[in-house]
């Protein structure tokens, strides 16, 4: 019995003692919740999520939350990545002064009935760096009936080997200048994306494994996509690179070259003499394509003066111009074979030069001895030379005219034949237009004799004092017969 009240009378302090001390909280000292909401099917809505404190200021936060992809479809959130398929992942961190951060993320509904998204895992620090136990928070999201059509399928595209999504649900804010949204069709499916407010150039929006998203220009015509990157080069104006430079023409001087734009490659050329500057192929905001020179130290971009191949107009400088630069480039390019080719047409010219003044030579040599012979002056007047020629002429002929004379003595003749008045005075005038025929013959022969003369009669091989004088003899003498009558 005294065994049993002592353990009841210890029972009886124990129970007495307890309520003496205080009780300690286990209490989460944090909290992360979302937004709850109804929609309908096709219709875009934003869950937004809240990380809070208490008592203390909000340093990082990262959280996992889960969701069923069969009702929505995730597009886009700011610091929100799509991980896996019904998986987000946010981080951000505070302001350094407050004790909460706040995260949007928009969906499209695609199915009616009612879905939640949860928070599966949290990691949250203080800005002194200690750990905060955060309170999971849920959304529930009600979806009743709406437009089924407002739901576009996601196009599979690959590019240089990644896999994308063409997306048709994008921000308004990533719009670049000059464009706005509208529709592009690919693959026969229309899908809302961005078209040149002034100009032919559409994209894309487009999303990678990790749902992390951006716009593509989209080519119809070659069914290829480029990377949009749109560059601010003043307060109002912008540009944006294009990388299909297929219709770009520039001087053989430019060298090929890629430039690395915010981490994206798109083709360049190197500009000749200029070393750190860059030419790339781009769209202002006005929808007019150009080429721009970029400053690779300062990091600025200036517009170059391009020319349009259908209504270009070129002076006569510029045609002179890029003539020259022509000649340059080919003269650079082919220095060897030009300047070997110079030189052969130089020894070429010389030896031609060389040839020509020999013969020059020679003919003058053979027209001074020709002037010689007939005792010709260059300085006297042309009268004078005339009746040397005269001279010449009538001397031969009476030379001429006896020895027919004398052999027509030693001929035959018939006492017995008679002759009429009218006979002799024919043969009077025929003996008459004879000389003169022949003595007008002669000058005729003299005054051309340069009309005779072949310089390939006197090359130096061929040429000898014979052919001199047979060369002489054809032109300056003829053959006659004649039939005298002696009236003796």
């Amino acid at each position: 019995m005294k065994k049993i009240r002592k353990v009841l009378t210890l029972i009886l302090t124990v129970c007495f003692i307890l309520p003496c001390f205080p009780m300690t909280s286990f209490a989460a000292d944090g909290i992360i919740f979302f937004t709850d909401l109804d929609t309908s099917v096709g219709a875009t809505f934003t869950i937004t999520g809240t990380v809070v404190t208490r008592n203390d200021v909000l340093g990082n936060a990262t959280v996992q939350m889960t969701y069923d992809s069969s009702y929505m479809r995730f597009i886009e959130g700011e610091g929100v990545t799509k991980t896996a398929d019904g998986q987000l992942t946010f981080t951000g961190s505070g302001d350094g002064r407050s004790d909460r951060v706040e995260f949007d993320m928009q969906f499209q509904a695609l199915q009616e009935g009612s879905t939640r998204m949860e928070q599966d895992t949290a990691t949250v620090t203080s800005q002194g760096g200690s750990t905060v136990t955060c309170e999971a928070g849920y959304a529930d999201i009600s979806i009743s009936a709406g437009d089924p059509n407002l739901i576009v399928p996601e196009a599979t595209i690959e590019i240089n080997g990644v896999t994308y999504s063409a997306s048709s649900t994008f921000s308004a804010s990533l719009i670049p200048a000059g464009f706005v949204a509208g529709e592009v069709t690919y693959k026969d499916t229309a899908y809302q994306g961005i078209v040149q407010e002034n100009g032919d150039i559409q994209g894309l929006y487009l999303k990678g494994g990790d749902n992390s998203g951006s716009f593509y220009l989209y080519n119809p015509t070659k069914d290829t996509f480029y990377p949009c990157e749109e560059i601010m080069i003043s307060d109002e104006k912008s540009i944006v690179i294009l990388a299909d430079t297929a219709n770009v023409k520039l001087d053989s001087s430019y060298g090929e070259a890629s430039m690395s734009i915010n981490g994206i490659e798109f083709p360049a050329w190197t500009v000749p003499d200029r070393e750190n500057f860059y030419v790339v192929y781009a769209s202002n905001s006005d929808g007019v394509k150009g080429l721009y020179l970029y400053d690779s130290e300062e990091h600025t971009y200036q517009r170059m003066a391009m020319k349009e191949e259908k209504d270009e107009v070129v002076t006569p400088e510029e045609k002179k111009e890029d003539v020259w630069s022509k000649i340059s480039n080919f003269v650079t390019d082919h220095f060897l074979g030009v300047f070997v080719g110079v030189v052969c047409t130089l020894i070429v010219g010389i030896v031609l030069l060389i040839v020509l003044g020999v013969k020059l030579r020679h003919r003058n040599l053979e027209l001074d001895e020709l002037y010689d012979e007939y005792g010709i002056d260059l300085d006297e007047s042309p009268v004078t030379r005339k009746e040397k020629i005269n001279a010449v002429d009538e001397e031969d002929y009476l030379d001429f005219y006896n020895d027919e004379y004398d052999d027509y003595e030693d001929d035959e003749y018939d006492e017995d034949e008679e002759f009429s008045d009218e006979d002799f005075e024919e043969e009077e005038d025929d003996l008459a237009d004879f000389r003169k025929a022949f003595i007008a013959k002669k000058v005729e022969s003299q005054k051309n004799y340069d009309e005779y003369y072949n310089d390939d009669d006197y090359e130096d091989d061929d040429y000898n004092d014979d052919s001199r004088d047979e060369l002489k003899d054809s032109v300056n003498t003829d053959t006659f017969e004649m039939d005298f009558i002696d009236f003796d």
